[in-house]
């Protein structure tokens, strides 16, 4: 990161936003781009690295990802002891008991998929707050 661009990011938190539909995760990353960095992570395993690198303030996850299932991921960062961040879990996926396994997964909150454009920029303002 050079000089200006720290200068832009200072104060600032990150949010990660996890989805392997690449279409969905530039148009979320859009919305929050004024008031948060934003990375984007296509799968689970970069999702682990990144999250942990950037030391992300939120990172919203998908559930239904190639490699490592969002639940998973969850609790890998959970179990970091250097994360420290919220998580969300965004999804499509409405099975009854979903909502059981992101909270016992450590996930802070689940939304399910599709969500108005308002909706995801004004829970994130809430979770950054």
């Amino acid at each position: 990161m050079n000089t200006k661009e720290s200068a832009v990011h200072a104060g600032r938190k990150t949010v990660l936003i996890v989805d392997d539909d690449r279409d969905f995760a530039a148009s979320a990353a859009a919305l929050i781009e004024d008031i948060a960095v934003v990375a984007l992570a296509h799968d689970g395993t970069s999702a682990l690295r990144m999250a942990k690198k950037l030391r992300a303030s939120l990172v919203i996850l998908d559930v239904n990802l190639p490699d490592i299932n969002g639940f998973r991921i969850c609790r890998n960062l959970r179990d970091e002891p250097d994360f420290h961040g919220k998580i969300i879990m965004l999804t499509v996926r409405q099975e009854p008991g979903d909502l059981k396994l992101g909270a016992g997964a450590g996930a802070d909150g689940y939304v399910q998929k599709p969500i108005s454009n308002d909706e995801f920029v004004g829970k994130v303002r809430e979770i950054l707050a």
